[in-house]
């Protein structure tokens, strides 16, 4: 990646799309979260991540010779894994409750996002495509979808991912729900099999050892929009900001690199440490320069 005043460009063959699916001058640069997005990912729900997501990716990008509705899914993953890998240092990673099916131990495991393989695309093996469902003898086509099918949603996560893979000009989501509900399990099975194969991505399947008997598990992984960052708690974040502040006298301002926020919070922890050092060193009395007194 190259460094454009604090913007990396993404490097096409990096991503999941490889670029195939855009202008051939089509150019993504990215920079790391602010303090100000970091607050607004703390107000992440059900309800509204994906919209907030949105949101924050917009602004973390500059687009040249491409819409960001036109970003496929997959890329947009990639982005918002960029924006947590590059943006923190301690919340960079997701941690997993498992038990061991084979000895029964409970334990906890730190998945980094480095953890997760990507699929790029190869035109051979996951090209759009046109299919015959055999029993209700309809043909379909499917795409591989963009942020504009954000739009098309269910409750059920599976029906949602196929209705987005449609590519079919309507954005109704009762009529498009209801007629995959309705196919024969054929037709069914014979969609899902050609979804899976044009997948690109990060991999949801990780193989992950037991740290007692040794014995590798392979478990899938679902990842979804309110998940994809997290958890931040508003209260955490605004804790780091007014110690850097106590102890450095540095107002932080809303629009500093996150990153940035948490090495000064690595300081600050170190300034606290020694202090406290002191303290017990001097039987809890501690001596104060004119330079602290005026603080």
């Amino acid at each position: 990646m190259e460094l454009y005043n604090n913007y990396w460009k993404l490097i096409k063959d990096e991503i999941p799309s490889r670029g195939c699916f855009y202008n051939a001058d089509a150019v993504i640069k990215i920079r790391p979260l602010n303090v100000q997005e970091v607050k607004y990912l703390s107000t992440l729900s059900p309800q509204n991540a994906t919209d907030i997501i949105n949101e924050i990716i917009s602004k973390c990008v500059i687009l040249e010779n491409l819409k960001f509705e036109d970003i496929l899914l997959a890329d947009r993953e990639y982005m918002a894994f960029w924006l947590r890998a590059n943006s923190f240092q301690q919340n960079n990673g997701y941690s997993l409750s498992l038990k061991c099916e084979h000895c029964g131990k409970e334990y906890k495991h730190e998945v980094q996002l480095a953890d997760f393989p990507t699929i790029l695309y190869n035109e051979e093996l996951q090209k759009p495509r046109e299919i015959i469902l055999p029993d209700c003898n309809i043909k379909l086509f499917l795409k591989h979808p963009t942020i504009k099918e954000l739009k098309r949603t269910s409750t059920d996560n599976e029906i949602q991912t196929f209705m987005r893979y449609l590519d079919i000009d309507t954005n109704d989501n009762m009529l498009l729900e209801r007629f995959l509900c309705n196919l024969s399990a054929i037709d069914y099975s014979v969609l899902k099999n050609n979804i899976n194969e044009m997948f690109i991505g990060f991999e949801r399947q990780l193989s992950i050892q037991c740290p007692d008997c040794g014995k590798i598990h392979h478990y899938t992984i679902e990842l979804y929009d309110n998940g994809l960052f997290g958890s931040i708690n508003i209260g955490d974040v605004l804790e780091i900001i007014l110690r850097i502040c106590k102890y450095t006298n540095y107002q932080i301002p809303e629009t500093q690199p996150w990153w940035e926020v948490e090495v000064m919070q690595v300081s600050v922890n170190k300034m606290q440490e020694e202090e406290e050092r002191l303290m017990n060193k001097n039987n809890d009395r501690m001596t104060l320069t004119r330079s602290q007194m005026q603080v």
